[in-house]
């Protein structure tokens, strides 16, 4: 949209000057073929300076218009796609094409995007000031409950990376806000159909199981869309206060019965 604005500006511009000349060169052309003291002049000298002035800016019109367009095109046109990334190509605002990382001449008329390609690390957590190192927020930590419909709160970390070659087809039927259209909710529903199947003090001792079969259905349903899932962790799992404190007095209470028998 810019260098269409520019081109815009340019035909304009340069229009307006090469007729100004051309209306200088033509008046300056006739009064130096009269005479003088019929134009007010002291001598014809004016006149020819206003009929060269004009040639000149005739001419600088032309070379105006093309440096301007020459340059601005060559300058629109040169992209530069950074590495671990793809470049969505868009044309009036629809996607037709993408390209690989490196240096990229797209049609000035077209835009470039760039698209990570690498593999992206996403925290859900309750602490953002305690995410991994590189890792973006994803939201608050995972809600869920038990069997026994006991809260149950889950802090993860899920990698994922988009498949290079596919991303114009992500972009184009998704958009570029792609993970915050398909991966949250996803996630915290598919914790929700594993911890149900357990009872809260079986969660914990069964992570694994709840994580591997988390990973499992969330790399199918990604999958639709050439997200892969890399890996899911559960950084830890939490249950409110009440719960801990019957847990606890639970254990001490099973101790000091051991201790008497």
């Amino acid at each position: 949209m810019g260098w269409i604005i520019s081109m815009i500006l340019a035909v304009v511009v340069c229009t307006i000057l090469f007729f100004v000349g051309r209306a200088a060169h033509s008046s300056g052309k006739q009064r130096r073929g009269a005479e003088a003291r019929d134009y007010g002049y002291s001598s014809l000298g004016d006149a020819k300076t206003m009929e060269t002035g004009g040639t000149l800016l005739t001419i600088g019109a032309f070379v105006l218009f093309f440096l301007w367009v020459g340059l601005h095109t060559l300058i629109s046109s040169i992209h530069q796609v950074p590495a671990g990334h793809a470049g969505v190509i868009r044309e009036f605002g629809a996607i037709v094409a993408q390209t690989d990382d490196g240096f990229q001449f797209i049609p000035p008329w077209r835009s470039l995007e760039n698209a990570d390609t690498r593999v992206q690390t996403w925290a859900f957590t309750d602490d953002p000031s305690n995410i991994p190192a590189g890792a973006k927020l994803a939201g608050e930590g995972l809600g869920s409950f038990s069997e026994e419909t006991q809260d149950v709160f889950i802090n993860a970390t899920l990698n994922i990376e988009v498949s290079p070659s596919d991303i114009q087809e992500l972009y184009r039927n998704v958009g570029a806000d792609y993970f915050d259209k398909l991966v949250p909710t996803r996630v915290r529903q598919l914790f929700k159909n594993e911890t149900v199947k357990f009872k809260a003090v079986d969660i914990a001792p069964n992570r694994e199981q709840i994580r591997t079969a988390v990973e499992e259905n969330l790399r199918v349903e990604l999958n639709k869309f050439s997200i892969d899932v890399v890996a899911l962790l559960i950084d830890s799992i939490e249950f409110n206060q009440p719960f801990k404190d019957a847990i606890e007095a639970k254990q001490v209470a099973t101790q000091n019965a051991q201790e008497e028998a």
